[in-house]
């Protein structure tokens, strides 16, 4: 498990998992709430977490995770690589005084819910509201 440079950690993600190239890329590189983590078997990208440092000053103040992006190789899931991803993590989460890890989830990614269920968050009652504006 390695802490990757963003430019490495998102070439292996459009070339892995067909990221879309974004201009954005270069501000998240840029600003230090955003924390790239890569998990390679040997050489052999296995999978990677972006994690962004959020802080909640209104509701409970507090630092906490958000994990952006969440993925793993098909040929490398339920082999313990999205296990040690998130044990990592939390290891890191817990050296910063972190509070709590959150992410969103699409509703027809069951498996990988299980999963999120089985590394010990929970499934909270909320909905995303969501209004889009053409660019």
């Amino acid at each position: 498990m390695q802490e990757e440079n963003f430019s490495d950690y998102i070439s292996i993600l459009r070339e892995e998992f067909e990221i879309i190239d974004s201009p954005n890329w270069n501000l998240l590189a840029e600003n230090e709430n955003y924390i790239p983590i890569a998990a390679f078997n040997g050489d052999e990208f296995v999978g990677g977490l972006l994690v962004e440092r959020q802080f909640d000053l209104l509701r409970q103040p507090s630092k906490f995770y958000f994990l952006i992006y969440v993925a793993v190789k098909k040929t490398f899931r339920r082999k313990g690589a999205g296990k040690k991803l998130f044990q990592y993590v939390e290891n890191l989460a817990a050296k910063e005084g972190i509070t709590r890890i959150e992410l969103t989830s699409a509703n027809f990614r069951t498996e990988a819910h299980k999963f999120y269920e089985s590394m010990g968050l929970t499934v909270k009652k909320t909905k995303v509201f969501i209004k889009e504006y053409m660019a």
